[in-house]
């Protein structure tokens, strides 16, 4: 991933999207995105791949500024759970694998739990929780590589008029 930063303002070269990076999204699939918040709160905020986002500016003078105590995108790959780890959550009893994390502008880490699938389970859809709600029960026994092995293609290099 391209070194994007929190609270900085980025443009989507394709669809012309233009917001502040708040939260940086990791899919077990290899998918990488950001999540841009635009500056007009009735628009909502979509996620981008950091390929296709170009750099506007630093976000200071921006009304979106958020307090970002020197977090960086970065600090996901020092996350307590790994891809297929199974946990738990401590609430609720909701058990299954990680299929997704999430850290967002203020530090905060999320994962993706995907149960096992059931033909009579009515819900076999991930839910999302806080790392500190999670419990590990099982820890996955083959690392899962995402970084050099996605299936979708390159992503075109493409500049800005």
């Amino acid at each position: 991933m391209s070194k994007i930063k929190f609270g900085a303002i980025y443009k989507d070269i394709l669809t012309g999207f233009e917001g502040m990076a708040i939260e940086r999204y990791k899919y077990i699939t290899g998918c990488d995105t950001i999540r841009l918040k635009p500056e007009d709160d009735t628009k909502e905020a979509k996620n981008f791949t950091a390929e296709m986002l170009k750099f506007v500016d630093d976000g200071a003078s921006k009304r979106l500024k958020l307090q970002n105590k020197g977090n960086s995108m970065e600090d996901i790959d020092k996350a307590i759970y790994d891809f297929g780890d199974k946990c738990e959550d401590k609430i609720t009893g909701f058990k299954g694998k990680v299929v997704s994390m999430n850290i967002a502008i203020t530090g905060d880490i999320s994962y993706c739990i995907s149960p096992k699938y059931s033909k009579k389970n009515t819900n076999n859809d991930g839910q999302w929780f806080d790392e500190g709600r999670l419990v590990l029960k099982n820890k996955s026994k083959d690392k899962i590589k995402t970084d050099k092995e996605r299936v979708g293609g390159e992503v075109p290099k493409m500049k800005l008029r």
